[in-house]
């Protein structure tokens, strides 16, 4: 049937039955980069400052932001921007989920 629509056809049918008879292999996707660097210990993609780890100290305790920024001699200010690279290293949007998170990762004391 091929031979009568001449060579072109032919060769497009050969062309495509070999590609059709290759072996299908699915496709992976890697995890980032920074998940294999990362320490097996340290689950966190950058791991927490000092001050961050005691500003989540803080948090667990029950203390607002006020209050941990008076009991560490700074501007509220300050606290929010912790507070906030805290979230974005555990991966939370609030207090609870971050307090929650520590929990599972053993930060806190």
């Amino acid at each position: 049937v091929v031979d009568r629509y001449g060579p072109d056809l032919k060769g497009l049918t050969n062309t495509v039955l070999a590609e059709l008879s290759k072996p299908i292999t699915p496709t992976v996707k890697p995890p980032p980069i920074h998940q294999l660097l990362q320490p097996p210990d340290q689950p966190l993609v950058e791991p927490l400052s000092e001050r961050e780890l005691e500003v989540l100290q803080l948090l667990a305790e029950g203390l607002t932001n006020q209050q941990i920024a008076e009991k560490l001699f700074v501007v509220i200010g300050t606290i929010k921007k912790h507070t906030s690279n805290i979230y974005g290293k555990l991966g939370v949007s609030n207090r609870t989920q971050a307090i929650a998170r520590a929990r599972e990762l053993n930060l806190l004391k």
